[in-house]
């Protein structure tokens, strides 16, 4: 984190990141359950806690309403 934050340059930065990961997700999820086709996979294992940590921050509203697969 650091000792002194972020600017809001960085931090927009790193939410717009966030985004363009979720929309990737979207995209992969399409006809899918997991991110791997039918496969539960390394990459939904790794971007489990991402998610849960989001939610615990109340950063859910990222993917609800715009990525419903991601949401699902």
């Amino acid at each position: 984190m650091g000792q002194k934050g972020f600017s809001d340059e960085e931090y927009e930065a790193e939410i717009e990141q966030l985004d363009s990961s979720l929309a990737r997700m979207e995209a992969a999820l399409d006809g899918h359950y997991w991110l791997v086709a039918a496969r539960f996979s390394i990459a939904d294992i790794c971007i489990t806690p991402v998610i849960v940590r989001m939610e615990d921050i109340e950063m859910a509203d990222m993917w609800e309403g715009k990525y419903p697969r991601v949401a699902g």
